[in-house]
């Protein structure tokens, strides 16, 4: 299962996926769906709107999984929301929401999510951080904070789950070229791409070919992990 499947990066996963011939749940909220490409008859892609902060709609997504597949091989935590702002120009509610989306959410997932991944054979969880969470831009505490608690709760969680036969690992892409990149301030841009050893933007390919490693069974003895994918700005 991937969120915030139907573009982006969780659009390119999803079809790295495809590409392998994995069943995938693909999950969206307020964009439209995405037609995907099947490259078998019997392979199944499913698109499905649910808004990762509804713990019904989560409930009934994982029942629905459960009783049509028995298990979940992989998840893949992709949904997240864009933020920023001052510090001083933030609205505490406004930082509340973007931990609610970009972390809660994600946790609340995991924990529902792994009572049906516990007799899985090397499943794995991938949730998307940012490079933003190791860095110091002006403009990002709301967001990169966020992601920082993603990633410091994901080599937790990875100990806690260990024993449980699924393997839990995050990525911290750097700038990609999504819709998201729209948002980003330009100087936040070209400063990031100057950090960076190739100085260029990724393209989402880039980062689903690593998060589909991750969720392979070639990346079995990597857990607890954090990847930059950030052409070596970190």
């Amino acid at each position: 299962m991937v969120t915030g499947g139907n573009s982006g990066i969780g659009k390119e996963i999803v079809q790295n996926q495809i590409s392998i011939g994995n069943n995938v749940i693909s999950t969206y909220n307020k964009s439209g769906e995405t037609t995907f490409k099947i490259e078998r008859e019997d392979q199944l892609v499913r698109q499905i709107r649910v808004d990762i902060r509804n713990e019904d709609e989560i409930k009934q997504l994982l029942q629905m999984i459960k009783a049509e597949f028995g298990k979940l091989d992989g998840l893949v935590n992709n949904a997240g929301m864009a933020y920023g702002n001052l510090t001083s120009l933030s609205p505490l509610d406004e930082i509340r929401e973007v931990f609610e989306i970009n972390f809660f959410a994600q946790v609340n997932l995991i924990q529902r999510a792994i009572r049906i991944m516990r007799k899985g054979n090397n499943s794995s969880i991938v949730n998307i951080g940012s490079i933003a969470a190791l860095r110091k831009d002006i403009g990002s505490m709301a967001y990169s904070s966020s992601k920082a608690a993603l990633i410091q709760a994901t080599r937790v969680m990875a100990q806690e789950y260990i024993g449980y036969g699924v393997r839990l690992n995050s990525i911290a892409p750097g700038i990609t070229k999504t819709k998201m990149l729209d948002l980003m301030d330009t100087r936040s841009v070209d400063k990031q791409v100057s950090d960076s050893g190739i100085k260029r933007i990724a393209n989402a390919k880039e980062i689903a070919n690593v998060v589909g490693f991750l969720l392979s069974s070639e990346s079995s003895y990597i857990i607890g992990q954090c990847i930059n994918v950030d052409g070596g700005q970190i």
